[in-house]
C-alpha cells in the first residue's frame, strides 16, 4: 500500500549465496514470484521439485562442477515429472550482443524453464557473464504472474 508495486511483477535473482537465497525463498513462498534468475547456485536437487511450475531461467559455468551438476540434476528431476526445459551451451567469450541472440534463440521456445551452460570459466565467472545478457533480462522483466 505505501510503494507502487505490481504484485504480478515481482522477480527474484542471486549468484552463489544469492542463489541459494531465491531459491529458498521460492521454496517458502511458491507464489510470491513472477520469474526468477539463478546464477551459479548449488542446492539440494531433490528439494527442488515444486519449482518446476515457476518462470526459471538458470545460468551456470561447466567450470563450476558443483553448480552446474546440482542444477542439472534439478532439471532433470522437472523433466522426469512432465516439465519441458529448454537447454543450452552458450560459449562464454561471446561479445553480449551474440549472447543475447542465442538467448532469444531459447527463449523462442517458449518454455517457463530454461538452462544454460557456459562453456569454461568457473564459478566466480558466471555472474560477470550472466547478468550482461540483455535477452536474459528481457526475459525475466516480461514474466508476469
Amino acid at each position: 500500500n505505501r510503494y507502487s508495486i505490481d504484485p504480478n511483477r515481482i522477480y527474484t535473482t542471486g549468484q552463489s549465496m544469492g542463489c541459494m537465497s531465491s531459491i529458498v525463498m521460492m521454496l517458502k513462498n511458491p507464489d510470491i514470484f513472477a520469474g526468477a534468475l539463478l546464477v551459479a547456485g548449488k542446492w539440494n536437487s531433490k528439494l527442488m521439485g515444486p519449482l518446476s511450475k515457476l518462470n526459471i531461467w538458470i545460468i551456470s559455468c561447466e567450470g563450476d562442477r558443483s553448480s552446474n551438476t546440482l542444477q542439472g540434476e534439478a532439471v532433470e528431476l522437472w523433466r522426469k515429472n512432465g516439465s519441458k526445459v529448454t537447454e543450452a551451451t552458450w560459449n562464454m567469450q561471446l561479445p553480449s550482443d551474440k549472447l543475447s541472440e542465442e538467448a532469444e534463440k531459447m527463449r523462442s521456445e517458449g518454455n517457463h524453464l530454461l538452462f544454460t551452460h557456459l562453456t569454461g570459466g568457473n564459478h566466480r565467472a558466471t555472474w560477470f557473464v550472466a547478468y550482461g545478457i540483455k535477452a536474459v533480462q528481457d526475459w525475466l522483466f516480461d514474466q508476469h504472474k
